[in-house]
Parts: structure tokens; C-alpha cells; sequence
């Protein structure tokens, strides 16, 4: 019957799916958001287009015109013209000695995941670990962007089309890119994370070390940061080979439209957003590793962030989505992830083990306990939570919910008897009973059958030794002559201790036997009943290691985990 209680298949089922609102409350607090700031200054020489090549632009658009490619109409040249331009920047400009210089700055966002409480974060190399012909390139794009919109609107209202002035700037970013200079770059990472001790949290978050990177895309596109802190909540790793199409996915981050919305106050900007998607299929790139494609929505800001599988366990990182190419703009639900097998690998070649905190552990059983409505086993879990992990993002309003259902009287948490709650020791003990039953029901029908006959009875069992935790209780003695032979001779005594002591019996009563008894030497002694045999018994001693309770002082029987008064956990033995 015990068994069946457990059937055989049951340890290969795997760990139940989580509820999203459970999967959110669990992971959101080792959750981070990722800030970037880049510094620096930039020179850009100014271009010309020498006497000679404008005679060798001027000459290729004529001829265009006398094969009849393009109308003969200063409108038509004139667009020709920057049409080459934007094809072959670099043959027809030529960098001057003269430089337009500018400080150049760049604030940048993402998302990412604690993998250990002594503070390792995972998140994109694109967003905190840039290079600097990358942070150069976005310069330029901010450069001719946004400071040369006069002479954008100069080239829309002189009727050249919209296509044609992007394919221009675009030329014109090449070119300085092969042309420009980019000196005192200057670098400043933190994460904004209200978990976790120590390490000197600023207004804009606890400043941040890059400790590896893996190229960014096309690369693997991974970076791995650490902050001085300590008890930081941690997200565990999973298994994206494990992953089938077809799988749930959930995103959580910060993407930038929804953190930094204006019409959300500045709190807002903490709390991560949550997605859901499934995994859409699995594919791999030019580079030839494998990623991860998701309908789950990701947008900027979600970069570095964590993509979960239904266990709470981090399967990807959010990565890149997919762009229209005649639009330039975004397309929804085509979204890819980079394979958390990458993260393993980069973790593993930095020598970085991942880890869950204390804080952790206990945050995820209080929440086990939560969910069942086991508050008052739950309320410790989520005190000692707050003491190792004071601004835990999510543990103060857990407390105060527990603390209220505790008092509007729905908790349901069981009472325990020897470390398992009550309906699970009545159960093991009904079917311990009925195991030892049918062990006993045997032998003692061939004792009674053989009695019958006369047969004489020699007993099987033997008595054992009195195990060291039980020697309060007696132990047969030699059967006396004239004894009845009956299977409920064998009786336990204990000792009745005297009010207000801790001894089984007064000093001046030890040595006191009854009529007919010698005293014993070690303060033991006879009893006699009729048809009984004689019983020895030795003094209980005192009951010792109990367990005091550190928060309300009870003192609990050993067996039990959790004070029977309040439901703390249980310390060490005094």
C-alpha cells in the first residue's frame, strides 16, 4: 500500500508548469534593468568633391542623359547626381584639413538577469558592451540625423524624394565612418535593482564591471556584468535544448516604450513587463549557432532580458526582432532570443558558477507555502527573506498579505507531527500499521494453532536492544518460574516523576523497593502484576534539545520543523 502511493513514473513526470502570476512574483525580483552611459568626443572632416571629380560626376550624368536613362531636365540631373553620390561616397568625397568637432553622449537601456546573490548579471554585449567603431557608428547616425535637419528639409522642399535623402545620409555615414576619429570614450554601467546588500546604491543604480562579451550581432551577443552586493535575488538557468515548438515562452523587461512612457510616473519605471508567447521555431543564423524564435513581444529595452520556460527557468535572452525592409519599421511577433546554452558557455569560460542565495531559496518556499495557503509557514519564510534581502522588491507586500489572511482567519497551514503535516503522518501511519499487521498476523497463527496441539512454543523474536532515543522504555526481563506464556505478558512501565522535579522518582525514594525486591544499582526497580512477568524499567531522563523558538521562545519537540506557537522555523538545538 505504500507503493501505491507513490507510482513508479511519478520522478520522470517534471515539475508542474507555473501560473504566470507565480512565475512573475518569483522571478520578477532578480529581474534588472541595465543602463548605459557613453561618452566622448568626435571630429568629422568636411567633405568636398574636388574640381576634378566634379567634372568626372558632371560628364557620368550627361552620358546617362544621351543613352535616355534619365530625362534631360536640371531636376532629373540634379537627383542623378546625388543618386552616384549615395552609391560611391568614397569615390567622389575627399576629407579636407578642416573638422567639425562635437562632445558626443549616449544614454542606452536594457535588461537583464542575477544568476548568483553575490551580484553576476547577464544581459546583452549590445547593450553595455559596445565597441567603439560601433558607438562611433551611432554618433554619426545621431550626427547626421539630428544635426543636419536644415539641410534635410533644404533637400525634401528642393523636390528630391524622401528615398533618395536616406540613401544619401546613409552614404554620408559611411564615408565618415571610414574618415572620422573618436577619442575619450568614456563608459559608465549600472543596474537599477532595489535587491540585494551593500555596494553603494545611487539614484541611478549600483554601478557595474564588465566581466566578458561575446561579440555583438552578428556575434552571440552576450555580457556578463557584476555589481558589489550581496543576498541579490537570483533567477535560475534551464535547458533550451529541452525546448519543442509549440513550447509557452514568457519575456520579462523593461522595454523602453512602457518603462519610459511619459504618461507613467517615475515608480513605474521599476516594474518589469511581463509577455507571453510560444516558441514559434528554432533556427539558425549566418554564424551557425542555433536561436530561438518567439511571438512572445520584445521591443527595445527588452534587450538582455530573460525569456522563461513554464518552470521559471531561463531558457534564452531577448536579443533582436524583425525589421520591414521597405519600411524600416519594426514587425510584431517575430521575435528572436539567444539560446541560454550560450550563456553557459561564457559563464563557463570566465570561471563564474551560477548560484541561488539563502534569500532565494527561502523567497521560493515561502511562495510554495503562499500558494497553498500555508501563511502562518509562510510568514517566517518571508520575514527571514527581509532580513537577509532588505529591499526585496516583492517580500514587503507578501508579508502584509500573509499577516492579513492570518487574521481574517484563511489560513490553512497543517499541524505536524513528526515533521510531516497531519494528514500525511496518518496516512504513512496507516499503511506502517498495516504492514507491521500482516508481518505479525503469520507467526502469530502458527503460535496458537501449535498451543492447541500442545506443541511446546519457542518464540522466534528475540528481544532487541533498547535504541538510545527510546530508554524510557521498558525492557523484558528473565521470565520468573510459574509465569503464564501469553502473548500480552510483555507490558511497558514508566516511571511517574514527582511533581516539580525533572527525576522519574524522589532521591529517597531509589533505593526503596518492594517487599521481596533487592534495589537495584542504578536506580531501576521490579514491578510485579499478576500474571505478568516482571517488568525493568530505568529512569526517563528529562527531555533535552528542544528546540527554542527564536521568535516567540517556545520550546518544540525535536521532530518538528516549525514552532508549534508561531510557525517560525526552528533553529539549532540550545
Amino acid at each position: 500500500m505504500v507503493g501505491g502511493a507513490f507510482p513508479a513514473d511519478a520522478a520522470d513526470e517534471g515539475p508542474e508548469p507555473l501560473a504566470p502570476r507565480r512565475l512573475f512574483d518569483q522571478s520578477r525580483p532578480g529581474v534588472e534593468l541595465v543602463t548605459a552611459r557613453f561618452s566622448g568626443d568626435l571630429a568629422v572632416p568636411v567633405p568636398e568633391v574636388t574640381p576634378a571629380n566634379e567634372r568626372a560626376l558632371e560628364a557620368r550624368v550627361v552620358d546617362r542623359m544621351r543613352r535616355g536613362e534619365i530625362p534631360t531636365t536640371e531636376a532629373a540631373a540634379r537627383n542623378a547626381t546625388i543618386e552616384e553620390i549615395a552609391r560611391d561616397p568614397l569615390r567622389w568625397y575627399t576629407a579636407t584639413g578642416r573638422f567639425d568637432r562635437r562632445k558626443v553622449k549616449l544614454a542606452a537601456s536594457g535588461s537583464g538577469f542575477t544568476i548568483s546573490p553575490d551580484g553576476y548579471i547577464v544581459t546583452n554585449a549590445h547593450v553595455a558592451a559596445l565597441k567603439d567603431q560601433d558607438l562611433k557608428a551611432i554618433f554619426l547616425r545621431q550626427w547626421f540625423g539630428e544635426g543636419n535637419q536644415e539641410f534635410i528639409q533644404k533637400l525634401s522642399q528642393g523636390g528630391i524624394p524622401q528615398s533618395l535623402t536616406a540613401k544619401f545620409l546613409s552614404a554620408m555615414v559611411r564615408w565618415a565612418m571610414r574618415t572620422a576619429l573618436l577619442y575619450n570614450v568614456q563608459r559608465r554601467l549600472a543596474v537599477v535593482t532595489p535587491s540585494g546588500s551593500g555596494g553603494g546604491t545611487a539614484s541611478g543604480g549600483r554601478p557595474a564591471r564588465l566581466m566578458a562579451a561575446i561579440d555583438e550581432l552578428p556575434g552571440k551577443d552576450v555580457a556578463i556584468l557584476k555589481v558589489d552586493a550581496s543576498n541579490m535575488a537570483t533567477v535560475p538557468l534551464g535547458d533550451d535544448t529541452a525546448l519543442s515548438t509549440g513550447d509557452r515562452l514568457f519575456v520579462l523587461g523593461f522595454p523602453a516604450p512602457a518603462t519610459f512612457n511619459p504618461a507613467l510616473s517615475k515608480d513605474s519605471q521599476k516594474e518589469p513587463t511581463l509577455t507571453q508567447g510560444v516558441l514559434s521555431a528554432k533556427k539558425k543564423v549566418r554564424q551557425g549557432f542555433t536561436v530561438l524564435q518567439t511571438d512572445a513581444t520584445m521591443t527595445h529595452g527588452n534587450s538582455g532580458g530573460p525569456v522563461f520556460d513554464e518552470q521559471g527557468r531561463v531558457v534564452g535572452v531577448a536579443t533582436f526582432g524583425s525589421v520591414d525592409p521597405s519600411t524600416g519599421r519594426e514587425v510584431a511577433g517575430l521575435n528572436f532570443a539567444v539560446p541560454v546554452s550560450v550563456v553557459s558557455d561564457l559563464l563557463s569560460t570566465a570561471s563564474i558558477e551560477p548560484a541561488e542565495g539563502d534569500a532565494t531559496r527561502n523567497y521560493r518556499m515561502a511562495l510554495d507555502a503562499f500558494d497553498r495557503q500555508w501563511y502562518k509557514r509562510a510568514l517566517p519564510l518571508f520575514r527571514k527573506v527581509k532580513a537577509l534581502d532588505p529591499n526585496h522588491p516583492s517580500v514587503g507586500r507578501l508579508i502584509a498579505a500573509s499577516e492579513a489572511a492570518i487574521r481574517q482567519g484563511r489560513d490553512r497551514t497543517p499541524r505536524e507531527v513528526v515533521g510531516l503535516p497531519v494528514g500525511e503522518f496518518a496516512a504513512v501511519a496507516a499503511a506502517g500499521g498495516l504492514v507491521v499487521a500482516g508481518a505479525l498476523a503469520v507467526p502469530l497463527r502458527r503460535r496458537r494453532r501449535a498451543r492447541r496441539r500442545g506443541v511446546p512454543v519457542v518464540s522466534a523474536f528475540q528481544p532487541a536492544p533498547t535504541p538510545p532515543s527510546f530508554t524510557g522504555v521498558s525492557r523484558p526481563a528473565s521470565l520468573e518460574p510459574g509465569a503464564a506464556v501469553e502473548e500480552g505478558d510483555w507490558f511497558d512501565h514508566r516511571p511517574v516523576r514527582a511533581v516539580g522535579t525533572t527525576d522519574p522518582w524522589p532521591p529517597e525514594d531509589r533505593t526503596a523497593e518492594p517487599p521481596g525486591q533487592p534495589a537495584l544499582p542504578n536506580g531501576g526497580r521490579h514491578e510485579r502484576q499478576p500474571g505478568r512477568r516482571v517488568a525493568w524499567s530505568e529512569p526517563t531522563p528529562p527531555l533535552v534539545g528542544q528546540p527554542v523558538c527564536r521568535n516567540c521562545g517556545h520550546r518544540s519537540p525535536p521532530t518538528l520543523r516549525f514552532c508549534e506557537q508561531c510557525w517560525t522555523v526552528l533553529g539549532s538545538e540550545e
